[in-house]
């Protein structure tokens, strides 16, 4: 530790799964993992994995009698890096329905637009089928100075709804938002909402956000940096 003790805080926390789970530990690029618990405390994990001549989306599952994580499902993969224009990541999210059925999205690319693939899986995650190509109403603009580049990527269910942020970048300038979109068909497509102006994304001031639903709303975690070189979160209750 920093100050000259031998305790190690955080190691092994009240709770913890397991001291310090290493999965797929290799010399890969590994990005922005994501997890989520089953009733049944199955845990589901997925993540971008770069292997250099492949880009993929795995999944992974751990039930709650296992002591490590089984091998790696490869939900989708390719030969060529994901471009500057969708930030060189995927982003993929799960979200779990009342049904037990588990659905993955991730990033897309084609050409100039940007999309989100959804993944849907009935078996706690061991096999996914494609539901749908692209969820969004409409494709983002990917191209030149005068699109955005897509940053990040969080969804939610509450009530009979799913809830998705898209964090947007312009891509001639550090200046960026946030689009709304919201699906009554259980998150397989969705409508584009002009919801509360989610003001502050763009070159690390407010790329970092969470969305959640509780008490009968969806709430947004963002992170900001103000002037004075200080940073807060804020919290903003959408429609």
């Amino acid at each position: 530790s920093t100050d000259g003790s031998t305790q190690y805080r955080g190691y092994n926390v009240p709770n913890a799964i397991s001291r310090f789970d290493a999965v797929d530990w290799s010399t890969n690029d590994r990005y922005n993992p994501h997890a989520v618990v089953l009733d049944d405390q199955t845990c589901v994990l997925t993540y971008q994995k770069n292997t250099g001549s492949a880009y993929t989306v795995v999944t992974r599952v751990r039930s709650s009698t296992s002591t490590s994580f089984a091998s790696a499902v490869v939900v989708h993969t390719q030969s060529s890096a994901p471009s500057s224009a969708i930030n060189a990541r995927f982003c993929p999210r799960l979200l779990k329905l009342p049904d037990s059925s588990l659905l993955l999205y991730f990033f897309s690319e084609s050409g100039d637009l940007g999309q989100v693939v959804c993944y849907r899986s009935s078996d706690n995650g061991a096999s996914w089928t494609q539901i749908s190509p692209g969820v969004l109403p409409e494709p983002i603009d990917i191209s030149g100075s005068d699109g955005w580049e897509l940053e990040d990527l969080r969804v939610a269910y509450g009530d009979g709804q799913v809830c998705m942020i898209v964090c947007v970048e312009s891509l001639g300038s550090t200046s960026g938002t946030y689009i709304q979109y919201a699906s009554d068909s259980g998150g397989i497509t969705f409508s584009l909402i002009e919801g509360p102006e989610l003001t502050g994304a763009g070159d690390g001031n407010g790329e970092s956000i969470d969305l959640v639903y509780a008490n009968g709303s969806f709430v947004v975690f963002q992170a900001l940096a103000s002037s004075a070189a200080t940073g807060y979160v804020r919290f903003i209750r959408l429609g």
